[in-house]
């Protein structure tokens, strides 16, 4: 058996077995844990019965299980779990596996001291590597002071200092030396410091035991740059060369909020992490406050506090004393201010106040980095974390975010770093109270903005949309917007507003949910008439289609006002043409609204009118917009002349223009349905098997599901209705997760027509309904009427 292994065998134990094993070791009788889990008593006997087999300790006559061996063996590798009682009431029956040593353990270990059983092992090593002397570092309240204490106990004799909390209270390295010569040696240590510190020396090389010594708090001691303080300096760095000469037999461990950074002085550094969620449930268990119901929350609230052991502490006293071991109201209360608890709040306002007084540049970045969200993208990059530092030379920049490091302040891996949530709730505090706030947030939008160069993934829009989140922090809409409005090239190099992009890979209620929040807020008409534009099509692809229909409107509305009211001098020809393709698209995204409606009529009357107002070549491609949707109407109104003609002009012209990537997405599959349509079949699938791989290609979710309901629709005039149905199941798919309502409607009445082919007259009703359903929401009529239509068909059969 080793570490590992134990580990392995208790994670693997069913959630019924732990809750009986931790009961049984913290001390419970059969009686109790039956009466607790509401089950008899031989089910808990069974229960140990099967733990002991999953240890193979093997029932022995005369016993009812091996329980004291069980005992032993928790108490070998993980001693936190077993309370005193079990300690003293069993005799090992295995000394092979327990040392004297750990058989004598003090009563406050169980209570306190849980979860370190890696930096045990961790600080052996370093032990064992020679390391004379270790400096155990980490926030405050992480137990650097509990884990050294329990791992210095073993020496003897055992050398204390504890340091002052003020630097005027401090003691002087040469009254410490003489302290411990006459305590633990019973030497005189001499009149001068030389004299004694040699002394020193000579007794721990000469010592026949290894001696102990801890030495806690060596920040205090510690200037703004890990040295030192000049009042000291001399003094202590003698002592620290004594504790790490090789030849001394003795084991020095050092806690400090600070790391040492002292050239001369060669320390072990063990960066103490705060403790697990496992380690925080043992604790919360043996207390009595949590259940299995628990784990969950207790997971979410050692995140919060980084694991903080002093936090743990406090929070089970506030549970068991406030909140009558209420463990779930306590938290639905405290997570909204992780700082609420005055003992908490004060934990981290000393580190703030202590850096603020020793190293004022790293204080205002630690402050400047609580605007971060550390949500959707949990990590900021360096260059996120340097450009926050915009007052401060660029030689001196990674100067003052090692200052952070090495006070364990900021988390980092590889280049990355993050805040813990109540180390982040106080930076946020302090920020909106200085006068960096809204400059933080501009610096780090502006960062977010130039991080990303063309959005081809999730990830990738994601990052780049971060930046509306620092604009809407400090009430810059306008910005928030343009953070929208703001144009990649995408691979084709054409470019792109991160709007499109949002909702071309799939994110279409996120971004709906960002512009419903601005839009009423943007005063800029030209701003504002972009953002219409990308606001009216979310709305139609959810249903929402008259709302849309008005967006369309006042998009177009802003933007001529925009034309007319400046004159032509006044504006660039990039300004000119981009309001005029506002304009143009508005006008071609309402003929797509009536589309969706039903209204035919009307959607070819807005098509045909439309084409006279792009009165400029770079706007031609609108009037091939114009073509490829009148081909598909006219095929539809049974005009196949017309819709050929014009399908062939857009085909001719597919390659050569610069389309959008939507434009040319949706130019793909419309000619396919309207070749569908007039029974070029062969032309048809062509068409939807290029329109699904540009689609695949740019991530382009929508399109790619509009052309598997055409493939779909083919197939089943085809009478591959297998082929027909596996299309429908995919498209449908897409739609559902993209919340695409209007698409998924016409996508379900097409599976219902094909069900309907199969002869699979109960389903086929079923989905009609489904189509009825949306088509209902979307205030379709004709919609509605169509289906029905079709259902009667169906009756009639």
């Amino acid at each position: 058996m080793n570490q590992q292994l134990f580990q392995e065998k208790f994670a693997q134990l069913p959630d019924r077995q732990r809750e009986v094993l931790l009961r049984m070791l913290s001390g419970e009788t059969d009686a109790e844990i039956a009466v607790a889990l509401h089950i008899t008593e031989s089910t808990v006997r069974k229960h140990i019965e099967k733990i002991c087999k999953a240890w193979k300790i093997q029932p022995q006559p005369g016993e009812r299980s091996k329980r004291t061996e069980l005992i032993q063996l928790f108490l070998h590798y993980q001693p936190e779990l077993v309370c005193e009682q079990n300690v003293v009431s069993k005799k090992p029956a295995r000394t092979t596996q327990v040392n004297q040593e750990q058989q004598v353990i003090n009563p406050s270990y169980f209570n306190h001291f849980v979860g370190r059983e890696q930096a045990i092992d961790d600080l052996n090593q370093l032990v064992v590597q020679g390391s004379k002397a270790i400096l155990v570092y980490a926030p405050g309240g992480v137990g650097k002071t509990t884990l050294a204490w329990e791992y210095v106990q073993k020496f003897q004799p055992l050398l204390e200092l504890w340091m002052a909390q003020e630097v005027e209270n401090l003691t002087s390295a040469a009254s410490v030396v003489e302290e411990w010569l006459r305590r633990h040696f019973n030497e005189e240590p001499g009149r001068e410091f030389g004299i004694a510190k040699e002394r020193l020396r000579q007794k721990l090389r000469d010592s026949q035991s290894t001696v102990g010594v801890l030495i806690d708090n060596l920040e205090t001691v510690l200037d703004g740059n890990g040295k030192f303080c000049d009042r000291h300096r001399s003094e202590y760095l003698e002592l620290f060369r004594i504790l790490t000469d090789p030849a001394v037999n003795s084991v020095t461990l050092i806690t400090s909020r600070e790391r040492l950074r002292e050239a001369t002085i060669s320390l072990g550094n063990y960066r103490l992490e705060g403790l697990s969620a496992s380690a925080w449930q043992t604790f919360f268990t043996r207390k009595n406050i949590i259940n299995e119901v628990h784990y969950p929350l207790l997971f979410a609230m050692n995140q919060a506090y980084g694991g903080n052991a002093k936090a743990m502490e406090i929070i089970s006293s506030t549970v068991q004393l406030d909140y009558q071991n209420d463990l779930n109201t306590y938290w639905q209360s405290a997570q909204l201010d992780l700082l609420s608890e005055a003992d908490l709040q004060d934990l981290i306002v000393s580190q703030f106040e202590r850096l603020k007084r020793i190293n004022l540049e790293a204080y205002q970045l630690l402050c400047r980095l609580g605007c971060y969200r550390y949500q959707d993208n949990p990590q900021i990059p360096l260059s996120g974390v340097l450009s926050l530092l915009w007052d401060v030379p660029e030689s001196q920049k990674i100067r003052i975010l090692n200052a952070l490091k090495d006070r364990c302040l900021i988390e980092f891996h590889k280049n990355e770093y993050w805040l813990h949530p109540a180390i982040k709730t106080e930076a946020i505090n302090r920020l909106k109270a200085s006068d960096d706030w809204k400059q933080a947030h501009s610096i780090a939008a502006t960062f977010w903005t130039d991080s990303i160069q063309s959005v081809e993934k999730i990830e990738e829009a994601i990052q780049a949309f971060e930046a509306y989140y620092h604009a809407l922090e400090i009430k810059d809409f306008e910005n928030a917007a343009q953070v929208i409005l703001y144009r990649r090239k995408n691979k084709w190099h054409i470019a792109e507003p991160l709007g499109i992009s949002f909702w071309r890979v799939g994110l279409l209620h996120p971004m709906f949910r960002a512009i419903a929040q601005i839009i009423d807020k943007v005063e800029n008409e030209a701003i504002l008439s972009e953002l219409n534009i990308i606001f009216g099509y979310l709305n139609s692809l959810i249903g929402d289609i008259l709302p849309a229909i008005e967006y369309y409107k006042t998009a177009y509305q802003l933007a001529d006002r925009v034309l007319q009211k400046h004159s032509l001098q006044s504006l660039n020809i990039n300004q000119e043409i981009r309001l005029k393709s506002v304009k143009a698209a508005s006008l071609i995204d309402l003929g797509c609204a009536f589309i969706d409606l039903g209204e035919i009529e009307q959607a070819i009357e807005i098509f045909q009118n439309c084409q006279a107002s792009f009165d400029r070549p770079e706007l031609h491609r609108y009037v091939l917009a114009c073509w490829y949707h009148l081909a598909y109407l006219y095929s539809l109104q049974g005009l196949p002349d017309r819709a050929f003609y014009l399908a062939q002009q857009v085909n001719s012209q597919l390659i050569v223009i610069q389309w959008s990537s939507w434009s040319q997405g949706y130019a793909l599959v419309l000619l396919g349905l309207t070749y569908a349509t007039l029974h070029y079949l062969e032309e048809s699938e062509q068409m939807l098997r290029r329109a699904i791989a540009f689609a695949e290609a740019s991530n382009y979710l929508q399109i790619k599901a509009k052309a598997l309901t055409g493939l779909a629709m083919l197939c089943s005039r085809q009478e591959k209705l297998e082929d027909a149905l596996n299309y429908h199941q995919e498209s449908i798919a897409l739609l559902e997760k993209m919340g695409a309502n209007s698409d998924l409607a016409e996508a379900y009445l097409q599976l219902a027509l094909t069900k309907q082919k199969q002869g699979e007259w109960r389903e086929s009703y079923c989905h009609f309904e489904q189509a009825i359903e949306l088509f209902t929401r979307m205030q379709a009529v004709k919609q509605v009427e169509r289906v029905r239509e079709f259902m009667k068909k169906s009756d009639r059969a």
